[in-house]
């Protein structure tokens, strides 16, 4: 718009990495989104059998998300050092 500057920032990807971690890390919506995917999944997929069930394997992946989430200030985006 002229005359007033409209800036639209984009995330950067340390703040998509640092809302994803907060959202993994809360028990309640990985309990809801957990529950919503399985949902989805066996309506979208009735063929789709998991083993052991939809549940588990859901909890499995959120908890690989959860162990890529960086502990305290670190980040998984962060640059490696010389000596990596």
């Amino acid at each position: 718009p002229k005359g007033k500057e409209s800036v639209s920032s984009i995330p950067s990807p340390e703040e998509i990495e640092k809302l994803v971690c907060e959202l993994a890390s809360s028990e309640m919506v990985e309990k809801e989104a957990t529950e919503e995917v399985c949902k989805l999944i066996k309506e979208e997929f009735p063929s789709i059998h998991m083993q052991p069930d939809c549940e588990t394997v859901v909890s499995a992946l959120w908890d690989e998300i959860k162990a890529k989430c960086p502990k305290g200030k670190e980040s998984v985006l962060s640059i490696p050092s010389p000596d990596e």
